[in-house]
């Protein structure tokens, strides 16, 4: 057997001994399939057992045994790689376990029967639990829950295919996953309740804890226990008072959620301390070796307890087992997390100068290399030193916390590192294998200064085949941010130094402390309130972790380029300390502004443009255009993750620059769709997540290729969408679909097109509603969608995307009562605007006071309404609010995804918008200063520039979170023109 066959040979095997034949065992890319024959039962009550990677061979023989009597269809994770993968500490908690799924198509009678059986054949084996149902029996691995077997798979209201149950009246109701137990209310009765007087059959599972009570109740009198099927946080609005652990801690605020375990807010009922809880899940995170994250917490607790002494870390207050899963409580630390600091911190002068104090930030850097060096001293290496693991103290001192993978450099201990915290060593490390040497935690020392004077994680995606290194990417990025950034300018030059990948050049970590040495007196922080006294800090020399010093070359991937670090420094001072700011990052080319120059930008479009050619695979039945994570759950003929919004992209680019490549590539991209597009039965209305940015894309296209049929097949679609939705918004609900009609009747003219978007408005009109002087749009509660109940602001789900409707209907229809209506809308946005420093935010919406900069939520989606209100308008208050968008936006490039939904290049296309309406001089620069911050995070793939997506590896195609999104900004900034997805009625007059 090899390793990918293991677990479905073992199968085959049982089945053989078994006799049972006509069995067909088909594995596919995560799940292997086990079946005779299609039953007939489309919905029930299933079953789910889980596993370790240890116990997976073990309970999949035994369980397979007893469900091949029984005559009943299985799946189970195909690999041993896959169990790891369901059981993985941050794997999704609705799926987390899910080993082995039964189908018993049989009455209530002989499911008992089944369970009972699988439930003895796999007893004592270990397994973690399975949040989303209910445990056969209290520590079994048989679990069961309501839902779909075959199913029926359509797509859902927000656009992604679903598996729907059907209700007793015929509707259709999305079969929720959610991490508890959660049956739908009309479910038949639990199959297993009734059966607890049956001899020897199963026990009635343990009662539910009540509800939890306000914050503001006093404390059960009894312990309370958490639910084994999640935690009621999630289905309390986020308070879990009067859930008691240990007999003694109350839990108050669940800070997080995460398969392996919450971590709590809590307060200890004895002497009324603050402290914070952490659970550990059972099996949860299981390693070949028996291992799991208890042991990981066990670990944790033994490490707090070793650096107790040195006062930078929380003190413990013990472990407890709780219903076979583990917990520990730890001092409760107040002030916030490093990440935290660097935010509230990052500030923007009239001067141009930005990012924290130096000062403060040189104090925090020289503070953050004591922290690592008392982990040294003991002897340890930290394996994750990242911004999230650092607390900043009222007081101003630095403490470390999440201790879990303290280890001894060469002793067996967990791989784990956050993306671009990492040493480029721990990347090679197997899954559990020996501890890296303590100079990873100079490279994460400097990645976490990066962060503290950028306020950017130094994450690049990989070049593929490998070229350039790590370093010198990060350093031509960090260059352009060290430019009116006098933080990032100061320690630039040592960050660097602790980036190279050959741990033997990074600076010791003596070396280091010494660079740092006596900040400012004024910025030392006051001394500690509380705990125990620090001892003498370890000595500045040089310690173990790097003999060789500082690399003091340029990187040798630069051939014929200028060295990084050749100024000559002060006695005593490395030479790469003294290197001045202007002297450090340029692009391994030798080239110093690289970014500025629109050539560096044409080659970034061009090749772009030449990676959507490549990529797209008419031969694919399913997608036309690879995708990943969520959009591979999504309609494939969209806009938002789907062949439409790439299709309207390649389209510009042919408009823009005729090719014969780029005609070739629409015609298949059209083709491809107009052959499938019919097969979908259900017509969603929105112009990203439905098809109305599929029909915009074919009119499109067959207008630039004179295609009539194409032509037709446009308008067939478009006049199948519905026009009357129960979510009123662009991405999903009318305001799109109304949007794509007027688009319609501007380029053929029909007034059926008009009639329909007449229709639209009217019905996004009536779906209004007006709270304390403001206009809203809210989702309705009872609609089957997961934003139902909501209230947005923002252009794709609220407020911004209605009201540019209305205004847009209003002047196509010459009717001002909807002119009147975005006008009452641009108000509600005026009034709900926070300026700060001349910078214009937005909440997401009503009872979110995150204040966002984006598309679909925040200050470009507001603006790009409010710039088109102020060109209807004059209003000189709405032209303040769109400038200081504008100077958010700007701000905040260097913190921002890449994508066109809630990244860079829609906050460029905003400017861009601003620019051409007159807004404003500096609006076009400032585009351009947003193209170049996505330039930097560029990758090479095959020779090509390319763009991956929100922070991740993998380059894909998709308009709003993927590549042809910023080929789309590029397009727009090279060959001008109006914005993709909007008709051309919202251009308005002229400026006032």
């Amino acid at each position: 057997m090899t390793g990918e066959t293991i677990l479905p040979d073992i199968v085959r095997a049982v089945l053989a001994r078994e006799g049972a034949g006509g069995w067909r065992v088909e594995p596919g890319e995560f799940w292997c399939s086990v079946r005779r024959e299609a039953g007939s039962r489309a919905q029930g009550w299933k079953l789910h057992l889980s596993a370790t990677p240890l116990s997976a061979p073990l309970v999949l023989g035994r369980a397979a045994a007893v469900l091949a009597r029984h005559g009943c269809p299985f799946k189970f994770a195909g690999t041993l790689e896959r169990v790891a993968e369901l059981t993985s500490p941050r794997y999704d908690r609705a799926g987390g376990g899910k080993f082995i799924t039964a189908y018993p198509d049989v009455d209530d009678e002989r499911l008992r029967e089944l369970a009972g059986e699988l439930h003895r054949a796999t007893e004592g084996l270990p397994g973690p639990g399975i949040l989303s149902d209910r445990p056969y029996r209290p520590g079994s691995l048989v679990h069961y829950r309501y839902g779909a077997f075959r199913g029926l798979v359509m797509l859902g209201n927000d656009g992604s295919r679903e598996a729907m149950l059907v209700a007793p009246d015929g509707s259709l109701v999305l079969d929720e996953r959610k991490p508890w137990y959660s049956p739908p209310p009309w479910a038949p009765r639990d199959p297993f309740v009734p059966s607890q007087t049956a001899p020897g059959g199963p026990r009635t599972p343990p009662a539910r804890p009540a509800p939890p009570a306000p914050a503001s109740a006093a404390p059960a009198a009894a312990p309370a226990v958490m639910a084994p099927a999640g935690e009621p946080s999630e289905r309390d609005g986020g308070t879990v008072a009067a859930v008691l652990l240990g007999g003694r801690y109350v839990v108050r605020k669940a800070i997080r959620h995460a398969l392996k375990g919450g971590v709590f807010e809590a307060v200890d009922d004895r002497t009324g301390a603050p402290v914070i809880v952490k659970q550990a899940r059972r099996h949860v995170g299981a390693t070949p070796g028996g291992l799991d994250v208890r042991d990981t917490l066990r670990h944790e607790a033994a490490m707090l307890e070793l650096m107790e002494p040195s006062g930078v870390t929380p003190l413990t207050g013990g472990l407890f087992e709780q219903q076979g899963d583990l917990f520990l409580v730890q001092q409760s630390i107040a002030g916030v997390t490093l990440r935290e600091w660097v935010h509230a911190n990052t500030a923007f002068g009239e001067d141009g100068l930005w990012g924290p104090p130096p000062a403060d930030a040189q104090r925090l850097a020289s503070e953050l290399a004591r922290l690592v060096a008392l982990v040294h001293a003991q002897g340890l290496v930290l394996q994750d030193f990242n911004p999230n693991n650092v607390m900043v103290t009222e007081d101003g001192g630095l403490r470390l916390i999440d201790l879990e993978l303290l280890a001894r450099p060469g002793e067996p201990a967990m791989r784990a590192c956050t993306p671009g915290y990492g040493a480029p060593e721990q990347g090679a490390r197997p899954g559990y294998g020996p501890a890296p040497e303590l100079s990873a935690d100079l490279y994460g020392l400097g990645a976490t200064l990066f962060h503290l004077a950028t306020g950017a994680d130094p994450h690049l995606p990989a070049d593929d085949p490998p070229g350039r290194t790590s370093r010198g990417r990060l350093g031509a990025w960090l260059a352009h941010m060290s430019r009116g950034n006098p933080a990032a300018a100061r320690l630039a030059p040592l960050i660097l130094a602790l980036l190279e990948e050959d741990p033997g050049r990074r600076p010791a970590l003596g070396l280091v402390r010494r660079t740092l040495a006596s900040p400012p007196a004024s910025t030392a922080p006051p001394a500690s309130a509380g705990g125990p006294a620090a001892p003498a800090d370890p000595p500045l020399a040089d310690g173990p972790a790097s003999a060789s010093g500082p690399a003091l070359a340029g990187d040798s991937a630069s051939a014929g380029g200028p060295a990084l670090f050749v100024a000559p420094a002060p006695s005593g001072v490395p030479s790469w300390a003294a290197v001045p700011p202007a002297r450090i990052g340029p692009d391994e080319s030798g080239r110093a502004d690289i970014g500025q120059g629109e050539d560096d930008l044409g080659r970034l479009l061009d090749d772009g443009l030449a990676h959507l050619v490549a990529s797209m695979n008419p031969s694919d039945p399913e997608r036309l255009w690879p995708t990943g994570g969520f959009g591979r759950s999504t309609d494939p003929f969209n806009v938002q993750h789907g062949a439409a919004g790439v299709l309207g992209v390649l389209v510009r680019a042919y408009e823009a620059r005729p090719d014969p490549e780029l005609r070739e590539a629409v015609a298949a991209a059209a083709g491809w769709i107009g052959r499938r597009v019919l097969r979908e039965p259900r017509m969603l209305p929105g112009l990203y997540f439905g098809r109305s940015g599929t029909a915009w894309a074919l009119l499109e296209a067959g207008r630039v290729l004179g295609d009539e049929e194409l032509d037709r097949l446009a308008a067939d679609l478009a006049l199948r969408v519905p026009v009357r939705w129960p979510n009123p918004d662009i991405c999903h609900g009318m305001a799109g679909a109304g949007m794509t009609q007027l688009r319609f009747w501007e380029v053929t003219g029909r007034e059926v097109f008009l009639s329909r978007a007449r229709q639209a408005a009217a019905s996004v009109a009536e779906a209004a509603v007006r709270v304390d002087g403001r206009l809203l749009w809210p989702v309705p509660r009872d609609f089957a969608s997961t934003l139902a109940g909501l209230t947005h602001y923002g252009f794709a789900h609220g407020v911004a995307g209605t009201g540019a409707f209305l205004l847009a209907a209003g002047r196509a229809l010459g009717e001002p009562a909807y002119g009147e209506l975005a006008a009452e809308a641009a108000g509600t946005l005026t009034r709900v605007a926070r300026v700060e420093d001349d910078a214009a935010y937005w909440p997401s919406g009503e009872g979110d006071d995150r204040l966002l900069t984006h598309w679909c939520s925040g200050s470009s989606g507001v603006g790009t309404f409010l710039v088109r209100m102020w060109r209807e308008t004059g209003d000189e208050t709405l032209l303040r609010l769109v400038s200081g968008a504008a100077v958010a936006i700007h701000r905040s490039r260097w913190h921002a995804d890449t994508g066109q939904c809630h990244g860079l290049s829609g906050d460029a296309e905003f400017l861009l918008d601003l620019a051409q309406a007159g807004a404003g001089e500096r609006h076009r620069g400032w585009a351009l200063d947003l193209a170049t911050a996505i330039y930097l995070r560029h990758a090479l793939r095959d020779g090509r520039m390319v763009i991956a997506p929100d922070k991740g590896t993998q380059v894909f195609a998709d308009f709003n979170v993927g590549l042809s999104g910023v080929v789309a900004l590029l397009l727009r900034l090279r060959d001008g023109g109006p914005r993709m997805w909007l008709p051309e009625v919202l251009a308005g007059p002229a400026a006032p």
